[in-house]
């Protein structure tokens, strides 16, 4: 029987607590999209540097990340686990992580895996009580596959390994997503590229960049809208900047509707 849920982030732990009647649902939270992901390293110092960059980046504030992180540990002490994970890259990332140190901690211990094929949010509830009927073990192809994914986002490395299920194609899309924000020196990330390739036709207030610049050739949405802000961000006080703001010198903060109807172009 399984004593506890692991899955993706709040609203996805909500609606799982809400369907099963379980309490013991830990969101894994962290975006991984973003920041370090040091090797060699155990759990607590690997949120040491994941709390230390969330707040370089803007995002939150280093200790009450380091403690919502390190909050998550309390799963590591159950026997059997459900994982429940939609395909999107942030989950997928997680889903990487948090394999590679519960099997640290647990080598032994039972874990099955229910795979969403929507987003997880308010009215995905059916879909996501169908994928927990569904659970199955991972196959021993799935688990050598997310080793390597492991090793691949730790060293940033190539990652090419074949897939052989489609959540092996999933985790795969994820890493080499993720690789493709850190390139060699000299070359943009993947994701700034897509917002300068967007703007190639003219000026868009951000509410259609943000959609547009995801569209080429995003299958999954990779950015979130606090990811989105930090990138603008970043390009604008580039040297050179790479952005230009239209009728504003900085940029709203992110809950204000200014914000989406602000427009910007290349300089």
């Amino acid at each position: 029987m399984v004593n506890a849920i692991v899955t993706s982030g709040d609203i996805a732990a909500e609606l799982i607590r809400e369907i099963t009647g379980s309490t013991n649902v830990e969101p894994w939270i962290d975006i991984y999209l973003e920041g370090p992901f040091p090797a060699g390293v155990d759990f607590r110092a690997f949120d040491a540097a994941r709390s230390r960059a969330l707040e370089a980046m803007g995002w939150a504030q280093s200790n009450e990340a380091f403690e919502r992180l390190v909050q998550r540990e309390r799963v590591f002490d159950a026997d059997m686990l459900l994982l429940v994970f939609d395909r999107d890259p942030v989950d997928m990332l997680q889903l990487v992580h948090f394999y590679h140190y519960y099997c640290e901690h647990r080598s032994n211990a039972s874990l099955r895996i229910a795979i969403v094929d929507v987003p997880m949010m308010k009215g995905a509830e059916q879909a996501i009580a169908d994928a927990i009927t569904r659970s199955r073990e991972f196959t021993k192809s799935e688990v050598t596959y997310l080793k390597h994914a492991w090793e691949a986002v730790t060293s940033s490395t190539n990652f090419s390994r074949q897939p052989t299920s489609r959540l092996e194609r999933s985790i795969g899309e994820a890493v080499t997503r993720r690789l493709e924000q850190f390139p060699p020196p000299g070359v943009l990330p993947r994701s700034d590229r897509q917002i300068l390739a967007a703007l190639q036709r003219g000026p868009l207030q951000l509410v259609q960049l943000f959609e547009r610049s995801q569209m080429i050739p995003e299958a999954e949405r990779f950015v979130t809208d606090v990811m989105f802000r930090y990138y603008l961000e970043r390009m604008l006080k580039a040297q050179p900047p790479l952005l230009k703001l239209a009728g504003a010198t900085q940029l709203p903060a992110l809950g204000s509707k200014d914000f989406w109807d602000t427009t910007v172009s290349l300089p």
